[in-house]
């Protein structure tokens, strides 16, 4: 007897990839990718890669031993498997439909999951440092962020007096309402309370088409977080993500 479950998938292939059992993601409605762990003996361990013009299992790839959780890129480039019982990961290529390489993981890994780019027009370039102070009472958690950024020559140019400013540290997310920025010369500057958490933001352009942006946050939720964290930041129509090692106080 296998189990396979099939998730609702939109246009770009976007399905939900946490949870039980195994999981089956496609990619522009072209491609499902479904994981095949069973409770048979010697069980499949593979990936039937289903063509979704005939509804025809065109390949199966190989992974390792109890496949349990899929996910595909969002360019489509790449197919990740969780395989539970080998503690690693095999990535797919999807040209070719051939593993190529694992990455080893913890114990049972059981799901995988991909975060999406933010939606906008992406910087030319992005850095960020971050430090977090999780404490056993969440609402004794803080951030302090600092970041830099540069917008690409045909991104539209920022003005946090009239657009919006969002960003994401992990599982906080805050976003600033368009007209809430105060200007001191160049300086543009908030501080107030968001979603009951209190936040301090500076924007500061650095040279040509280049701007530093910093953020602190008192009684955030940062239950769970870990290295590496996810960080985005979007002002206006302009966004960024980055991966950062954060120094974390416990």
């Amino acid at each position: 007897m296998k189990h396979a479950r099939a998730d609702a998938l939109d246009e770009q292939g976007n399905g939900d990839v946490a949870g039980r059992d195994d999981r089956i993601i496609g990619f522009s409605r072209k491609h499902v990718y479904v994981a095949n762990n069973g409770n048979k003996n010697p069980s499949p361990n593979n990936v039937s890669v289903i063509e979704t013009t005939g509804n025809t299992v065109m390949t199966t790839v190989a992974v390792g031993r109890g496949p349990s959780g899929v996910a595909v890129t969002p360019d489509g480039k790449h197919v990740y498997v969780s395989n539970n019982f080998d503690k690693n990961v095999s990535v797919i290529e999807t040209t070719g439909n051939t593993v190529m390489t694992t990455v080893a993981v913890g114990s049972i890994p059981f799901g995988v999951g991909i975060i999406p780019p933010p939606v906008g027009v992406p910087f030319l370039a992005f850095s960020a440092r971050l430090q977090l102070d999780i404490d056993a009472n969440p609402a004794g958690d803080a951030l302090a962020l600092e970041s830099s950024f540069t917008l690409g020559m045909t991104a539209p140019a920022i003005n946090p007096l009239t657009q919006a400013v969002s960003f994401q540290v992990g599982p906080f997310s805050a976003t600033i309402p368009a007209g809430q920025f105060k200007q001191f010369g160049p300086l543009f500057s908030f501080t107030g309370v968001i979603s009951g958490v209190n936040v301090q933001a500076l924007i500061a352009p650095t040279g040509t088409m280049r701007y530093a942006f910093a953020a602190a946050a008192e009684h955030p939720n940062l239950t769970g977080t870990k290295n590496p964290v996810p960080v985005t930041l979007t002002i206006g129509n302009d966004t960024g993500m980055k991966s950062v090692n954060a120094i974390i106080f416990h």
